[in-house]
């Protein structure tokens, strides 16, 4: 795998010009929301998981995915139980997190534009710092916006370069590759004008449900607990 995180750091800097126009003409194009439409995405998302995660870190308050500036704004999901452990037993291996092998879902629909796999999962508390963000897909919409799902399970991507994908579908399983401590999904919208050192967009879905409540439109951050309002 020689490269790829080259590859994977090439493609969000760029905005993919010249990408298959065919297809996409194919994929409908949303409307953005009357209000908050400065710094957010614009195209209706669900959230790419099942059941309910956790915010570990990220959104749009300060936290530690703010150190890095070109990902502010990000999403680190992981899957806590009531004591807010993310983990049975000692935590020794992935097979003892509760977000490993989890399915990583589409969260609109949207053309494949860059697969990153081969990189093996971490032990947790060790991190990859030479493979970023680890077996990685990312979708483009056609609102211009650029969708990163990273730290997945290796050999688990179930996708592949130029797919068309439809919200929902399985595109691969949580994992622990990368700069990750532990198993979890690394969420990230980026639009096409920002380049190295720019921010990403907030992440707003369309209808969660946020420690409990009912909220529509809602952009999550830190410790927050989610999942989508609809029945999976």
């Amino acid at each position: 795998m020689k490269n790829v995180t080259i590859l994977f750091i090439i493609f969000i800097l760029f905005s993919c010009k010249g990408m298959n126009k065919n297809i996409d003409s194919d994929l409908p194009i949303d409307k953005p929301e009357e209000k908050d439409t400065k710094n957010r995405n614009h195209t209706k998302l669900i959230l790419p998981v099942t059941g309910e995660w956790n915010v570990h870190s990220g959104g749009y308050n300060k936290n530690n995915s703010e150190e890095n500036i070109r990902q502010t704004y990000s999403l680190n999901l992981t899957i806590t139980d009531s004591t807010g452990k993310s983990y049975r037993s000692n935590g020794k291996i992935n097979e003892n997190y509760f977000a490993f092998d989890k399915p990583i879902t589409a969260p609109c629909d949207g053309i494949v534009i860059a697969v990153v796999e081969g990189i093996s999962d971490n032990i947790p508390g060790i991190v990859n710092t030479k493979q970023f963000y680890g077996n990685s897909v990312v979708l483009k919409t056609n609102n211009e916006e650029y969708i990163s799902l990273s730290h997945l399970k290796l050999n688990s991507i179930k996708v592949k370069f130029n797919d068309l994908v439809k919200k929902s579908q399985l595109l691969g399983h949580c994992g622990n590759s990368g700069n990750s401590p532990e198993p979890q999904l690394h969420f990230f919208i980026q639009p096409k004008t920002k380049t190295e050192g720019s921010k990403g967009y907030k992440c707003y879905f369309e209808n969660l449900i946020v420690n409990g409540e009912f909220i529509s439109h809602y952009s999550p951050i830190k410790d927050d607990r989610i999942k989508n309002s609809f029945i999976e």
